[in-house]
């Protein structure tokens, strides 16, 4: 009697190729990091947000580093705060009098956590000489520890070598794909999920009318811009 194996299973095995399976499991990568930068990396805030977030009664504390304003001089604070499951963190360049914009940086003249406290006395402000704990690198938008950068990294250069060795891609181009991840965190996400045999996504066919890498240029900048704009 010949041997039989649930339908299902068969679909899976005959439907995948192994280049769709590295594909997922880079797409499962992603998610994980992601994930992961929400978990244990801080979001970067403009100042004007937490001191309206304070003046609202929306933050309970707040950890101060740095020093206070200097006799002559300028220091750097930084302030890190929790909003809901997000922990943010801005920079602030203080001294003893009003000082010019210092590279992006924002300035005041006035000890931050004094402001703080000033604007909300229930506010809980903590006080720390330490700068940043750990080294650190920047994703998304996000200051994360310098290995899930790293990792981030060998994850987003692995992607690139599938795309430009794997086989042709599904509802794009190879340079519009190229283009399409280019945009911050969502970009990676969609060229994995549907540039190829998806479970539980539409079959698209490989051949017939595709993005091309100039649209795909056009349309991943305004994605980049308008995310850029909207992050905080």
């Amino acid at each position: 009697m010949q041997h039989t194996e649930p339908l299902a299973a068969a679909e899976v095995r005959l439907g995948l190729s192994a280049w769709d399976r590295y594909r997922l499991v880079l797409l499962a990568t992603w998610l994980l990091l992601l994930l992961l930068v929400v978990a244990v990396g801080q979001r970067e805030t403009r100042l004007a947000d937490l001191e309206a977030a304070v003046d609202e009664g929306r933050v309970d504390s707040v950890v101060v580093l740095g020093q206070a304003v200097p006799a002559d001089g300028f220091s750097t604070q930084e302030v890190r705060w929790t909003d809901g499951l997000v922990r943010r963190t801005t920079r602030v360049t203080v001294g003893a009098a009003p000082l010019a914009e210092v590279e992006g940086v924002t300035t005041r003249s006035e000890d931050l956590g004094a402001q703080l406290s000033r604007a909300d006395p229930n506010l809980e402000v903590r006080r720390s000489q330490q700068g940043q704990a750990a080294p650190y690198g920047e994703l998304f938008g996000w200051q994360v520890p310098t290995w899930l950068a790293l990792t981030a990294l060998v994850a987003y250069l692995s992607q690139l070598g599938f795309l430009l060795n794997g086989p042709q891609t599904w509802r794009a181009t190879r340079w519009a794909w190229f283009w399409i991840m280019t945009v911050p965190g969502a970009g990676p996400l969609l060229m994995l999920l549907l540039s190829g045999r998806t479970p539980g996504v539409p079959a698209a066919g490989e051949a017939g009318r595709r993005l091309t890498g100039g649209w795909a240029f056009l349309l991943s900048g305004v994605a980049t811009a308008v995310l850029s704009g909207g992050g905080g």
